[in-house]
């Protein structure tokens, strides 16, 4: 599903995604702070994306973790983020964010794929995301990419108390994808 190609300067992987030619995937770096605050995470204190980035680059060094992010490239901008994160033998995709100028054209679902790829190295034994009951359209999607609700909770979300449906998938359904 994404071709991979070694970028000779920082030799780190990048993700090509096929069906967007101006975009690729690639681990988050300490550098990407200022334009993640910038395209993504607009209503963060610039300290709380870097104490973001800071925990998963942590989680990624002992193997319980991946965040990525999306690059357009004519402008070198981050306008996306996702990570997965292992918490004992389940992991969690969380803290998905796609720019809103780009909303819509199928760069979360593309940042959701690679993740639950991801996931597989993990050694766990299902996945699962979060979705705000306010959010219709991604627990459609979510629920397109084969995860079934699970059971729900009350998380305070932008200073509210939001429900919160929590969608799990098998990873030998994660293994198809």
């Amino acid at each position: 599903m994404f071709a991979q190609r070694t970028t000779s300067a920082a030799s780190s992987l990048v993700y090509l995604l096929p069906n967007h030619a101006d975009f690729v995937l690639r681990h988050v770096q300490a550098s990407d702070i200022a334009s993640l605050q910038e395209n993504c995470f607009t209503d963060y204190d610039v300290s709380l994306v870097k104490d973001l980035v800071a925990r998963v680059q942590h989680l990624n060094r002992r193997q319980r973790g991946i965040g990525m992010v999306i690059v357009q490239r004519s402008t070198q901008q981050i306008v996306g983020y996702g990570q997965v994160v292992r918490w004992g033998d389940k992991a969690e995709i969380s803290d998905l964010m796609v720019a809103e100028r780009l909303r819509g054209r199928g760069l979360g679902t593309e940042l959701i794929r690679h993740l639950i790829n991801s996931a597989r190295r993990l050694n766990i034994k299902s996945l699962e995301i979060g979705v705000a009951t306010s959010n219709g359209d991604a627990h459609r999607l979510y629920q397109r990419l084969g995860f079934v609700d699970a059971y729900s909770t009350f998380l305070r979300l932008g200073g509210e108390m939001e429900k919160v449906i929590f969608l799990q998938m098998p990873m030998t359904i994660c293994a198809s994808l």
